[in-house]
């Protein structure tokens, strides 16, 4: 497979016109209902993990962003955000979690407003 054309200056000017509503993840932090307007560094992927009985579990990543106003978590439906945007968003996980040991210093500062 070769790149005909790789086109990276659509990326550049991407946003996304939102409101913060919580819905994804089990926030601490209650939503502020505020509308924003975000950009492709305020996009974060967050693992999830639900228990399914003693010996199972299934895991998950949502991609949101946290409220710059209220620090609560939201989901944004992934098929909405680029590929490429994707693949270098910042992953968050909530302390104390299996994941959270595995994220850079920066990830687990963005982290700490879960």
């Amino acid at each position: 497979m070769q790149i005909l054309k790789r086109d990276d200056s659509k990326l550049k000017d991407w946003s996304l016109e939102v409101e913060c509503t919580g819905i994804g993840y089990d926030n601490k932090n209650k939503p502020c209902y505020s509308p924003l307007k975000l950009e492709d560094s305020d996009i974060v992927k967050l693992r999830q993990k639900e228990s399914l009985g003693e010996n199972a579990s299934r895991h998950w990543l949502s991609y949101g962003f946290i409220c710059c106003q209220c620090n609560c978590f939201t989901e944004i439906p992934g098929y909405i955000i680029p590929s490429a945007i994707r693949s270098y968003c910042p992953q968050i996980a909530p302390k104390g979690s299996e994941d959270y040991s595995r994220l850079s210093k920066k990830e687990k500062e963005l982290s700490e407003e879960l």
